[in-house]
């Protein structure tokens, strides 16, 4: 397994005049996964003019002719669209999409959307300097196109010209030069001037490696990019690409990043890929009329959204309809170019800002995990001047300002008595650090003061150490409040909050390995575990009394964890299974495991030396034995096993069916006596019945959910009974305990 390969995985719809044929371009396998994230419908003629698409077409699970396509979108009513999975290992993705009207699909209506067609009247100065494009090209024939190129490179062959194979990165070219065009049909003072960078990182199927990411990004930044559109990503952290970043941002040049499409296939545990999920980059998610859009991936690091449906260039001439954050993430490029050329002198923490303050709010009420800060708005945005304290008033808990973890925020301190509040969620247990800087502002370092603070809390959280410059404090999952005192400067005082998180070490650490295996009772029990650290392992034993079957699943709640687990008995070779991918749970089951010692390993197969994961795994072990009944038969009061009270009357039994009935009977002379259930299996509910000696019965109830154990107090008289043990399901992998005590 490659670990610094990764996969693209893109599926369009095609509409044509008489009607839909589906492509899909989608390479399977477990592969480290780089993909961009959106879909197309292409329009009127436009299957004829993609060239470098036409000759294998696939629907549903098998490829057809293009000419066989075109009939089949003859037949096809409406079309569905089926949405690129974003970064991480080779997925196939079956997300349905409304259909898509022909009209919706022939108009830019996203200029007017995100204010880009009324904000060329705003601006005076043109818009100049060069936006990269890293992805998988463009289109260099394209008449449309030409004017707005400049010299790029093809770093999977550097004696070919970045030409787009592929589509997307023509399709996302073709929203900026949507933007540009706008200028002339606005009549606007300023003209759009800014060149166009292909930097071709991936083949025609989608296909390169996080070094062809990295590189790319590199390659703009040393070649005189001022902005970087990213409309792809990958599902974990990568030290290579992250020192790229902190590159950019020393530089002075500003990145743009689609969040990616996760959220229909994973719902929560859909994670914002990298390198969105970077603080200093602007991360863009998916809105459709003026709210969330249910495809587009949500999370704590989210800025800005924009429209996820657009009309764009296609590959070899004509237009096309794509979605998808792909789509989302150059509309928000265009906007930090029309800002920079109103205000060239400022910083790219200047413009982020300014697109965070003026973003329209249409989610819940303010910044929200699925849309941000809100829609994007370039009129807005062009109109505003920079309000470095605009997030006032937050002078206390209860104005505080969302600051999630993996965020910056940048603000001022209005003088020596200024007091700013930040309302910091924590999803986990972890370690939260924030780091501050007043500094890079050019005005020398100020001495400051941060505090943490549980919700009403008088007195701050103790600081759990220091990290990089940055403060730490250990949380639990909740709300907390995060105090920011300035200097004694009176004038006001500019600075920047960057935050973190690190996940807890897990309670089987520090079972890194065999000889630190974390010891368990072989019975069929679930438990919970991080990944903390790079390139973490999780490693358990158990020894089993007896031969049986194991079973051990593991799920997560991240797209960012891809499990992998390994079993391996004592002096065994190691069996180890990773068949899915990032997000999706993995089964590994040993039948006719002989009684000995066992190991078993948790891991994250997302990359070799996999980085440090926000987020859990969840683990359950099912030991499955062919215990034997010591009471049976005991299918009836006839066959009831005798019972003596006290401890050392105990009896252990098994439910080897669902319809099957335990009976016990018991004589007394009288009193109080106590029913005693208990080993009940996770996930049994059982119930118990006492009778009298007629079979009249006296009472019965059921163990609730997750207790592993059912207590009741009963008077009796003097005389014989009959308790009566059944159960929802039968569980063979280990005995029930039942007794009666006196409790007089």
């Amino acid at each position: 397994m490659n670990a610094n390969m990764w996969v693209y995985t893109h599926s369009f719809n095609l509409l044509t005049g008489k009607g839909v044929a589906i492509m899909a371009a989608e390479r399977k396998g477990k592969r480290r996964t780089v993909r961009t994230a959106a879909a197309a419908v292409l329009l009127g003629t436009a299957l004829a003019a993609t060239g470098s698409l036409d000759s294998r077409l696939t629907a549903g699970d098998g490829p057809i002719a293009a000419a066989e396509a075109a009939k089949l979108g003859a037949k096809a009513p409406s079309a569905t669209t089926q949405q690129a999975e974003p970064m991480g290992k080779s997925a196939r993705t079956s997300a349905s999409r409304k259909p898509v009207a022909i009209s919706a699909l022939s108009d830019a209506s996203f200029l007017q959307e995100t204010g880009i067609a009324a904000a060329w009247k705003l601006l005076r100065r043109d818009v100049t300097g060069t936006i990269a494009i890293v992805d998988t090209g463009i289109d260099l024939k394209n008449a449309a196109l030409q004017p707005y190129l400049t010299d790029g490179v093809n770093l999977l062959d550097d004696a070919k010209p970045p030409q787009d194979d592929n589509g997307h990165g023509t399709a996302v070219a073709g929203v900026i030069v949507a933007a540009a065009e706008a200028a002339k049909g606005a009549n606007a003072e300023a003209a759009w001037k800014m060149k166009l960078m292909p930097v071709k990182a991936l083949d025609d199927k989608g296909e390169g490696d996080e070094s062809h990411l990295s590189g790319g990004i590199r390659y703009a930044i040393e070649h005189g990019a001022d902005i970087v559109v990213l409309s792809l990503g990958l599902r974990r952290d990568a030290p290579g690409m992250r020192s790229v970043i902190d590159l950019a941002e020393s530089k002075g040049v500003l990145l743009v990043a689609a969040t990616g499409n996760d959220a229909a296939d994973f719902g929560e545990r859909a994670a914002v890929q990298y390198p969105a999920a970077y603080p200093t980059v602007i991360a863009v998610a998916g809105a459709q009329a003026r709210q969330g859009q249910i495809n587009s991936t949500g999370g704590p690091e989210v800025d800005l959204s924009a429209s996820w449906q657009v009309d764009t260039l296609a590959l070899g001439g004509g237009r096309l309809a794509m979605e998808g954050t792909s789509m989302a993430a150059p509309q928000v490029a265009v906007v930090v170019a029309m800002l920079r050329a109103a205000h060239p002198d400022w910083k790219p923490a200047f413009l982020r800002e300014t697109l965070r303050r003026t973003a329209e709010d249409i989610g819940a009420k303010g910044r929200d995990d699925a849309t941000g800060y809100g829609l994007v708005r370039t009129d807005r945005a062009l109109s505003a001047a920079l309000a470095a304290d605009w997030r006032e008033p937050n002078g206390a808990q209860r104005s505080a300002s969302p600051f999630p973890p993996g965020t910056e925020v940048y603000s001022a301190w209005g003088g020596s008595l200024d007091t700013d509040w930040y309302a910091v969620e924590a999803h986990e247990d972890g370690i939260l650090s924030v780091r501050m800087q007043t500094n890079l502002f050019d005005i020398g370092p100020a001495a400051v003061k941060l505090s943490l603070y549980r919700p009403g809390a008088a007195h701050p959280i103790a600081v759990h150490g220091t990290s990089g410059g940055a403060m730490t404090w250990k949380v639990s999952k909740g709300r907390y409040y995060l105090r920011a005192d300035g200097s004694s400067r009176s004038s006001p005082l500019p600075y920047r909050l960057t935050s973190g998180f690190k996940m807890l070490p897990d309670r089987t650490e520090p079972g890194s390995d065999r000889d630190s295996a974390y010891a368990i009772e072989p019975r069929t029990q679930t438990w919970s575990g991080t990944f903390d650290r790079k390139d973490d392992e999780d490693w358990t034993t158990v020894k089993l009394p007896q031969a049986g079957t194991v079973k051990v699943t593991v799920e997560t709640d991240t797209t960012r964890i891809d499990p992998a687990i390994t079993l391996q008995r004592d002096g065994q070779a190691e069996v180890r299974t990773d068949t899915n991918g990032d997000g999706l749970p993995e089964t590994a089951t040993m039948k006719n495991a002989p009684a000995g010692r066992y190991y078993i390993g948790v891991s994250n197969a997302a990359a070799d030396g996999a980085p440090p994961v926000i987020g859990t795994y969840t683990v359950r072990l099912e030991y499955i034995t062919t215990y034997a009944d010591l009471g049976e038969p005991n299918g009836g009061p006839l066959t009831s096993a005798s019972l003596a009270p006290g401890a050392a009357g105990i009896l252990k039994g098994l439910i080897s069916s669902k319809e099957d009935a335990d009976w016990f009977r018991f004589k007394t002379a009288g009193g109080r006596y106590e029913w005693k259930l208990d080993g009940i299996p996770e996930g049994s509910t059982f119930k118990l019945a006492v009778y009298s000696k007629e079979l009249k019965l006296l009472g019965q109830w059921s163990s609730k959910a997750k207790n592993s154990s059912l207590n009741v107090l009963q008077k009796l008289a003097a005389g014989t009974y009959y308790a009566r043990i059944t159960a929802d399901r039968a569980d063979r992998s280990a005995y029930y305990r039942f007794g009666v005590m006196n409790a007089d």
